[in-house]
């Protein structure tokens, strides 16, 4: 979400950690979601990914970003920025 000429307001996720997959992909579908409606319904909408290392791992398999980039790209209908930082 774009505040001041080039200047972005992300959001992140380390307020809803989760330890698997299917839990980070659970916030992004229920808190994140309902974030970029509030705030940006219309316009791009950065997201700060935190990875658990044992979801970190999950996403080893190609297979499992892509339906990761997938499924949140097609429920925000915008291009998100993922920055991920994996901790133990």
């Amino acid at each position: 979400m774009r505040i001041r000429g080039d200047s972005h307001l992300t959001y992140c996720t380390n307020v809803h950690a989760g330890e698997s997959l299917a839990e980070v992909e659970r916030n992004l579908q229920v808190y994140v979601a309902e974030v970029k409606k509030l705030v940006c319904p219309d316009a791009p909408f950065g997201v700060g990914l935190w990875l658990s290392a044992r979801a970190a791992e999950e996403l080893r398999e190609p297979a499992a970003l892509v339906r990761l980039r997938a499924r949140h790209l097609a429920r925000s209908s915008t291009s998100a920025a993922f920055e991920a930082a994996a901790s133990g």
